[in-house]
């Protein structure tokens, strides 16, 4: 009797909890006025897909618990999805926009305070768009151990806009001087980059730069170099991770270069302390297909300091890393580099950068093996 009436709590017991789970409505609406933050973000996806129920007050909630447990990227797709039911909400908007913000994703937060705009509701006051947004500069040395290539010398100054708020432009110019056994080289380049921002975390941009290189031989000659490349690549944010993919083409050293890149990125916390990276790359130059891989990892060391470090292999021709946008430009192929930063933000509207590295070089007329030690470091002022 006491077994038969022990199994019948049993059963009772389990139904109900079987039950209540099953419930999302009460479940939800009971772990939300707790403030059962773990309960609620844990049991996400027992909640809609066991369920099979899904509306807007159900993903608010889950958001919410998300954002408490600073899973911001998490918090993002459940907001997203709680606005398909309600695209009116200014309360939800309000939380996209603040967990964009903290995931990076500022472009996508201007276009949540834009709709906020549109439904008569304010946004966060310091984040409304402005024409000038920022402006950047750095510079930096390059310390070759070859008697035969000189020290590089590298200086850049870049400005962003944004026109409206899904349109990102930036435009820098970069110069880069360095003598090698043939003669004193310098590099001018202007670069134009653009990125349009869609919704949910889909974005295109595409990128052009003319080249300039005067070379001054030894024989007291002169030869200048018109260079320029362009392409265009697409990424996409999906949970945890982000998705990216290019297309660069050139008629670089006087030869035609295209490359293709495809790269992942994943945020282990569901927010930018802590981000792993990989990207590979395919370039083809006249027959010549070279290739490359590169694996990185970034996050915050102190509130205000990142950590960042970046190692490469392959043999490509040499990256310049140009106020964050992609060229290429030399002759010479990189078998390896290997990159440590240090960036410093006190607050949105300054930050620094200081970073170190080290990279093994062959040059390809010759076909002698050097190396380049560089250490670089930057400022970007957004006063607006």
């Amino acid at each position: 009797m006491r077994s038969a009436l022990f199994l019948l709590l049993f059963s009772c017991t389990f139904l109900q909890a079987q039950s209540s789970l099953g419930d999302p409505e009460m479940t939800s609406y009971t772990w939300y006025l707790g403030g059962q933050w773990d309960s609620l973000y844990n049991n996400r996806r027992a909640l809609v897909e066991e369920s099979g129920q899904d509306y807007f007050y159900l993903r608010y909630r889950l958001g919410v618990a998300a954002f408490y447990k600073e899973k911001y990227r998490i918090a993002i797709d459940e907001y997203y999805k709680a606005l398909e039911f309600n695209s009116t909400d200014t309360f939800t908007l309000k939380l996209l926009e603040i967990s964009l913000l903290e995931s990076g994703r500022n472009q996508e937060a201007l276009l949540a305070a834009k709709r906020l705009r549109k439904l008569g509701a304010a946004p966060l006051p310091r984040y409304f768009p402005a024409s000038l947004n920022s402006v950047s500069a750095d510079m930096g040395i390059k310390i070759s151990n070859s008697t035969s290539i000189d020290n590089l010398n590298y200086k850049g100054i870049g400005v962003s806009i944004y026109p409206v708020a899904p349109l990102m432009i930036h435009a820098s110019f970069s110069s880069i001087q360095q003598s090698n056994y043939y003669g004193a080289v310098v590099q001018k380049t202007f670069t134009g980059f653009t990125r349009y921002q869609f919704k949910k975390g889909l974005s295109a941009y595409g990128h052009f730069s003319n080249v300039n290189v005067a070379i001054d031989f030894k024989d007291k000659t002169q030869r200048t170099l018109m260079n320029n490349v362009g392409g265009l690549g697409i990424k996409k944010a999906i949970g945890n991770w982000d998705l990216e993919a290019g297309f660069d083409l050139g008629n670089l050293n006087d030869s035609n270069q295209t490359q293709e890149s495809a790269g992942i990125t994943w945020y282990p916390l569901s927010n930018p302390n802590l981000t792993l990276r990989s990207t590979i790359i395919c370039q083809q130059q006249n027959s010549n297909t070279h290739y490359g891989y590169k694996v990185g990892i970034a996050g915050k060391v102190l509130p205000h300091l990142w950590l960042s470090a970046d190692y490469y292999t392959g043999n490509t021709r040499n990256i310049i890393e140009n106020n964050g946008f992609f060229i290429n430009n030399s002759y010479d192929i990189v078998h390896s580099r290997s990159t440590a930063a240090l960036t410093w933000i006190p607050g949105r509207k300054f930050s620094a950068y200081i970073s170190a590295s080290y990279e093994l070089r062959t040059e390809t007329f010759e076909q002698f093996d050097y190396t380049l030690s560089g250490i670089f470091s930057g400022i970007r002022l957004c006063p607006w």
